[in-house]
């Protein structure tokens, strides 16, 4: 699932907005809205069927990456690139993203101007078998 809102002037940002696992559209649109009108979104997350039955997300990773690169081809070079995600299913998206960069370098270039903020921490501790490591994490 992904979707696009787009500034209705020239953005300061594009941002991307990777949501967690399972997030639903409604949630998804209210983590897209903490990027104000003057920015461009794409908001995408992880299809929760394909990454159970551990198949490859590059698909919606190579949508993404289309997405916000027609947004960022409308915008001045000093536009920023934003890389927002939340938990495990953005991060999941974010790994695939990252493979895919070689395919559009001005990607890579705008998010020199901007940032990626990582939105919760992604981990696999468990404590039924990870009890000895609880205290690191």
């Amino acid at each position: 699932m992904w979707f696009i809102r787009k500034s209705s002037s020239p953005p300061r940002a594009v941002a991307l907005v990777l949501g967690p696992l399972g997030v639903n559209r409604s949630s998804l649109d209210c983590l897209a809205d903490l990027y104000d009108s003057s920015c461009s979104v794409v908001a995408a997350a992880s299809p929760s069927l394909q990454f159970m039955l551990n198949q490859s997300l590059k698909s919606t990773a190579r949508d993404v990456l289309e997405q916000a690169s027609e947004l960022l081809n409308d915008t001045p070079p000093s536009t920023p690139l934003v890389i927002h995600l939340f938990s495990n299913g953005g991060c999941f998206l974010l790994q695939e993203i990252e493979v895919l960069w070689s395919e559009n370098p001005m990607l890579a270039e705008r998010l020199k101007l901007g940032y990626q903020f990582f939105d919760s921490c992604p981990c696999y501790i468990r404590a039924a078998w990870d009890f000895d490591k609880l205290s690191q994490s």
